[in-house]
């Protein structure tokens, strides 16, 4: 391949003049000099980006992260709020089983039974546990903690489950369900 020199790169009219000058000593380096000068324009032309398309990049970042941010919370709010379900149903099946063994429910709060403190609450991030135990009925309340706090939720001995508490900005408390979604949805 043949490699293009600052001389080429010039234009057709500068070469005429820089060829009739009458030493050719001079022509050269004349055009050699305009050729790296002319190559310098052209490379600080071609580096990095203008403040413009710099502010313009922050402003779509800005408004994507004040759409997405608060779609991106209340999706993780919702996936903790799986862990209430997840225990209150468990607690409730292990509550059955020892009905069925014991044909009371109390005594469930002993050490290593369902109602226990230490068990219903071992490995839970978002919610507190607590039952309430009677001989033949019980109610399991999952209380929020820290981001989750306002939160609450009850199911007994029938299976009916009742969201007790929720956060402001969300509806339906006293709901026959456990609500899932800020619109009072289970």
């Amino acid at each position: 391949m043949k490699k293009i020199t600052g001389a080429q790169r010039l234009c057709p009219a500068r070469l005429r003049r820089y060829a009739a000058h009458p030493d050719p000593v001079v022509a050269n380096e004349v055009a050699s000099y305009d050729a790296v000068v002319l190559e310098r324009e052209a490379m600080s032309k071609a580096r990095g980006f203008t403040l413009i398309e710099v502010m313009i990049a922050v402003v779509v970042v800005g408004i994507l992260a004040t759409i997405a941010y608060p779609s991106y919370r209340d999706y993780m709010q919702r996936a903790k709020l799986a862990e209430a379900r997840s225990q209150l149903m468990d607690t409730r099946a292990k509550l059955e089983q020892y009905y069925q063994d014991n044909r009371q429910y109390t005594g469930a709060n002993g050490a290593g039974f369902p109602c226990n403190a230490t068990v219903i609450n071992q490995n839970m991030k978002h919610f507190a546990y607590s039952c309430a135990l009677a001989s033949n009925t019980f109610t399991i309340t999952a209380t929020g903690q820290a981001d989750m706090t306002g939160f609450a939720f009850t199911i007994n001995e029938a299976n009916i489950r009742a969201t007790t508490g929720l956060p402001t900005g969300w509806t339906g408390v006293g709901s026959s369900c456990w609500v899932m979604k800020k619109d009072g949805s289970c």
